[in-house]
């Protein structure tokens, strides 16, 4: 299971992935589902960012879903994109709303267009899965770029990447 806070039209909510693959929005104040979807698939990773309203999803298979949640706070798939190898255990969308991430069991970083929906690179550096994803909340200056990703992997090692920020 997983779980986020979102904010919608002024209302903070709470985005969670069961495992029977149901993706409810819940009402924090008054603690019930206010719209519910199932994905018929076992979310491993969640992330939404708020000023877009979309959300990413990823499972034990080769699916990623793309989600949002509409103004009167009904959640609904967009759409899934296939990747090449199944199981995606970290997502995140960068702090400009423009490319979105996956980590994958097959140690692949994986870059979309948040547009378009489209893939943009692959990076391969791990050896292991991909656990997690995060996004510098600044330009890092120390290094001469913008954002930095940084993805931590079960082989131990954490990778810095400087992507698309010109």
């Amino acid at each position: 299971m997983q779980a986020r806070y979102v904010k919608v039209a002024r209302k903070v909510a709470l985005v969670v992935a069961y495992e029977s693959g149901h993706i409810s929005l819940w009402n924090w104040n008054e603690k019930n589902i206010m719209s519910e979807v199932d994905v018929n698939e076992s979310p491993i990773c969640l992330t939404y960012d708020d000023e877009s309203r979309m959300g990413i999803i990823g499972t034990t298979s080769e699916k990623v879903y793309i989600f949002n949640i509409s103004s009167n706070l009904i959640i609904s798939v967009v759409k899934h994109l296939f990747i090449t190898n199944g199981g995606v255990s970290s997502c995140v969308v960068r702090l400009d709303g423009k490319i979105f991430v996956t980590g994958g069991w097959d140690s692949r970083v994986r870059i979309f267009s948040a547009k378009r929906y489209k893939p943009l690179a692959v990076l391969q550096y791990h050896k292991k899965t991909v656990e997690c994803l995060a996004y510098s909340t600044s330009d890092v200056e120390h290094f001469g770029c913008g954002l930095l990703l940084a993805a931590g992997s079960s082989d131990n090692s954490i990778s810095l990447w400087n992507i698309f920020n010109s």
